[in-house]
């Protein structure tokens, strides 16, 4: 059954998202469906909507990949620590030290995560210097070159953090004009 035909018939709603609504409201508060609009308010209104949603999309899709990727990164992070932390053989204190410091950014990395879908921006930062840092410290601390497959790698997990960054502040920029509307 069509949501839209059910709200459309529930009396203190909104026919587009069933929101309760006031008689006193001009437009939904939480849509912006003109509710005593006119038929041509209303087309511009599902207009301005499939625009919307034409624009946020792509933005979402990349927000996915970027909070995919962090998911990604807290296994490689955990994997790799968890393999080093537990392998058999006798490491110099420096090596379980780094190994540690992989779980504990393995654990960033999977709260980030988590949290990606309420604060998207301030994770896939977080996420970002994660890698960053953790980077700097594996290359720095390192006697021998670093292959540059990793490198690749890093380079491949930063790019899709950045755009997860851009395509939540293209969202919230979409939403807050749209919410201006």
């Amino acid at each position: 059954m069509d949501t839209q035909a059910v709200a459309a018939n529930t009396p203190g709603a909104c026919p587009w998202c069933n929101e309760h609504v006031s008689s006193r409201d001009e437009k939904c508060p939480k849509c912006g469906y003109p509710l005593k609009g006119d038929e041509d308010d209303i087309r511009h209104f599902k207009a301005e909507r499939e625009n919307y949603l034409m624009a946020v999309a792509p933005a979402e899709r990349k927000m996915r990949r970027a909070n995919n990727t962090l998911y990604l990164l807290a296994a490689v992070y955990f994997f790799v620590g968890a393999a080093g932390f537990f392998a058999r053989g006798n490491f110099p204190g420096t090596w379980m030290q780094k190994m540690a410091i992989l779980l504990g950014c393995a654990v960033i990395q999977l709260f980030a995560a988590l949290f990606a879908k309420k604060k998207p921006a301030i994770c896939f930062i977080t996420g970002l210097a994660v890698v960053i840092i953790s980077s700097a410290f594996i290359y720095l601390n390192n006697d021998k070159p670093v292959p540059l497959v990793l490198l690749a790698f890093v380079l491949v997990f930063i790019y899709f953090l950045v755009s997860g960054i851009n395509a939540a502040s293209t969202i919230k920029k979409l939403t807050a004009s749209a919410v201006k509307d």
